[in-house]
C-alpha cells in the first residue's frame, strides 16, 4: 500500500468510528514506509446531487460549459482521490440503521458513469476501479451488524463492489450506547492491533 484514502463522515469530536480508524492509520504507517494519506471529512459539507449536476455528468466531456465543469468539479476531486488511492479506510457511525447523509452524499460524488463504472452494451455495468484492500470502521450505538435492521454495512459492501472494490473487512465497536461500551470499543480496539496489515 502507497497512498491510502481515509474517509471520515462523523462529525462529532468524540467520534469513536473516527478514533479507531485513527489507530488502523497509525497501525499502517508502521507497516508500509512512507504512506502517503489523503484524509477527506465529508461530514464538512458536500453538496448532494443536483439535476444540473447530472445533466453535466451525461454531457461529453468536450461538450461541456464553464458552468458545468464547476458544477461537477467536487465530484471530479473526490473521484481523483479515490482512483488514486490503493488503500481506503471508510469510518462511519450507523445512524438511524444506516449511513449518515453526508457518506451517502460522498458516494453519490464518486459513483460516476464513465469514471468509477461503466454501461455495457449488451446492457448491465462495468466496475472501473481497481479493487484495493480497504477497512469499514463501524460504530453503533446498540444494532449488531449482520442483524435484520443492519442497512449500514451491506449497503457500503454494495456500492464498493459495484465499483470494482471487493476486498472489505469490517471492523465494529457495537454498543457504543451500552453499559458496556468501554469494553465493546476495547474490543475493536483489540480487533484493529490483530489485523495483518
Amino acid at each position: 500500500m502507497k497512498h491510502l484514502l481515509y474517509v471520515q463522515s462523523s462529525p462529532r469530536g468524540d467520534s469513536v468510528s473516527n478514533k479507531l480508524a485513527d489507530q488502523l492509520v497509525q497501525k499502517l504507517k508502521l507497516s508500509h514506509t512512507g504512506l502517503q494519506i489523503t484524509t477527506r471529512n465529508v461530514s464538512t459539507g458536500l453538496p448532494f446531487v443536483s439535476s444540473d449536476m447530472i445533466a453535466a455528468v451525461y454531457t461529453p466531456v468536450e461538450a461541456r460549459s464553464d458552468e458545468q465543469n464547476k458544477l461537477i468539479a467536487i465530484s471530479d476531486k473526490m473521484v481523483d482521490e479515490l482512483e488514486q488511492s490503493d488503500g481506503l479506510i471508510i469510518a462511519v457511525p450507523m445512524w438511524n440503521f444506516t449511513m449518515p447523509a453526508a457518506l451517502k452524499a460522498w458516494f453519490d460524488l464518486v459513483v460516476r458513469v464513465g469514471r468509477t463504472f461503466k454501461f455495457k452494451p449488451e446492457g448491465g455495468y462495468d466496475s472501473l476501479l481497481q479493487d484495493r484492500k480497504t477497512y469499514l470502521i463501524v460504530a453503533t450505538g446498540g444494532v449488531p451488524i449482520g442483524a435484520p435492521v443492519d442497512f449500514l454495512t451491506p449497503t457500503v459492501k454494495m456500492i464498493l463492489g459495484f465499483m470494482g472494490i471487493n476486498n472489505v473487512e469490517i471492523i465494529a465497536a457495537v454498543g457504543t450506547n451500552m453499559p458496556n461500551a468501554a469494553e465493546n470499543i476495547a474490543n475493536a480496539e483489540a480487533a484493529i492491533q490483530e489485523l495483518a496489515a
